[in-house]
């Protein structure tokens, strides 16, 4: 009896200490875990914040970069802009100067033979191209015919003998530029809505363009006869007029001028330049309608 309770009492006391046995191991397991964990968590945290400073580093680089960017691409748009304003009103000006001095003399009832003064006119040239950086194409397009406008003053030699013609027709022409032109450049620096005046201007570069140049002797329509010929026109009002009732037609003479240009006549650089910026704004324009 007594052996008996001696094995019962030492199978409790093994099942005791197996039970205890296994939650002293199940309790180091759990706390070596939750040790193991605690290490990695804060590992975590210390590698995120370590990231997240990076990060708060790198943005604050890059902030600082765009704000620097900004303040330089304000401070460039802003000389930009007071460069353009001075560019304009320099060009206005001097317009002015230059048909006033031409037409100091003008009596519209004997016709305007004298050129446009040579001095004057140099000043013109010398004035767009300092500032020709700041003027777009739209500004160009005018700027050039303006030009073209005022050699066609000039007397010429055929050969024989020097021609002086009536420059009334011309003079028309320029004046019928210029307000034009400070209605485009008032509304390049924000000041009213240039977009009929635009399109006049635009076609009428067009208009002169493609009656400007003869190219019979290979088989091409130009200067275009019909509705789109200007020869006998005498208003540069009724030209614009016959251009943008016909804009469609007008766009396609023009595009297919700059094409033969580019195939046959590389030579005309000037020419195919001033072809190319009218297309360019003509199609800008569509685009933006």
């Amino acid at each position: 009896m007594e052996y008996f309770l001696s094995l019962l009492s030492g199978g409790a006391s093994g099942a005791i200490l197996v039970w205890l046995s296994k939650n002293w191991i199940s309790e180091r397991l759990k706390q070596s875990i939750g040790h193991e964990y605690s290490r990695k968590l804060e590992q975590h945290k210390h590698d995120y914040s370590q990231d997240l400073e990076r990060l708060r580093s790198e943005l604050n680089v890059q902030l600082e970069r765009a704000k620097h960017y900004n303040q330089v691409s304000q401070l460039r748009t802003s000389l930009f802009f007071d460069h353009q304003r001075s560019a304009f009103a320099a060009l206005i000006k001097k317009t002015i100067e230059l048909n006033e001095e031409w037409t100091k003399d003008y009596d519209p009832r004997e016709g305007l033979y004298s050129s446009v003064p040579r001095s004057e006119y140099n000043e013109l040239v010398s004035l767009f191209h300092e500032h020709q950086l700041f003027l777009d194409d739209e500004c160009l397009v005018f700027m050039t015919m303006l030009m073209d406008a005022y050699t066609d003053s000039y007397p010429y030699f055929d050969g024989m003998k020097t021609h002086y013609n009536d420059n009334s027709e011309v003079f028309e022409f320029v004046e019928y530029i210029i307000p034009r032109m400070a209605s485009i450049f008032r509304s390049k620096i924000g000041i009213g809505d240039n977009s009929v005046h635009l399109q006049q201007i635009i076609v009428l570069s067009a208009m002169t363009l493609i009656n400007g140049i003869n190219l019979q002797l290979v088989g091409l329509d130009f200067p275009p006869s019909g509705v789109l010929h200007v020869k006998n026109k005498h208003r540069a009002a009724d030209i614009v007029k016959d251009g943008i009732e016909n804009l469609s037609e007008l766009e396609r003479r023009l595009a297919e001028l700059d094409k033969y240009l580019n195939e046959k006549y590389v030579g005309f650089v000037d020419i195919q330049l001033k072809v190319r910026r009218c297309l360019g704004v003509m199609s800008k324009n569509h685009n933006g309608a």
